[in-house]
């Protein structure tokens, strides 16, 4: 499935499932199914359109060591790039060779 297919079949599952979610809340409170029965009964209608469970969510076995939050280490070089610019072309060190 290339890309643009891809793209198709994500928005008509959503648009599908948002659907069925409206239809389910304009039922009065006390006939609306419960919400595990509801997304039990979802999830069952999508596997019997085709759908399965890929492999994309799993960690590739070459990555040894846990994925973490670099956020801290991003904001850290982004200040730096900040400061750095702010100083300006006159006021970095001379000791490489500028063209």
């Amino acid at each position: 499935m290339n890309v643009a297919a891809q793209r198709r079949a994500i928005a008509e599952a959503v648009a599908k499932l948002a659907r069925r979610v409206y239809e389910r809340d304009q039922l009065p409170p006390e006939e609306r199914p419960d919400p595990h029965a509801f997304a039990a009964e979802v999830v069952t209608d999508m596997h019997g359109h085709g759908w399965r469970l890929t492999n994309a969510g799993r960690r590739s076995p070459w990555i040894s060591t846990p994925i973490r939050d670099n956020t801290a280490t991003t904001a850290r070089g982004a200040a730096l790039a900040r400061q750095l610019l702010e100083r300006g072309p006159d006021d970095l060190d001379d000791k490489e060779e500028h063209p």
